[in-house]
């Protein structure tokens, strides 16, 4: 299915050990510092492991989505929320 969560998803901020799984909203929340990170996710076995994603946190909370795309033909969404 398209856009759908997935749990189970590995988040990492690169360069700390900041690592979080996605809940059963497909869901991970990090506490940052203001600053520029760079995110990158471990899908569970069968998704393609996506691009990593820069991560600009400034004074309000801001929106990641990782697009995870199954080894067969559907993608699935994966918000990041910081």
């Amino acid at each position: 299915a398209r856009n759908n969560a997935l749990q189970g998803a590995r988040v990492n901020v690169e360069g700390t050990t900041l690592t979080l799984t996605t809940d059963s909203s497909g869901e991970c929340v990090f506490n940052l510092d203001s600053g520029v990170y760079l995110l990158s996710c471990s899908p569970p076995a069968g998704f393609d492991t996506p691009t990593s994603l820069v991560a600009t946190v400034t004074t309000a909370d801001i929106n990641k989505e990782f697009t995870l795309t199954p080894t067969s033909s559907a993608s699935c969404d994966v918000p990041w929320v910081g």
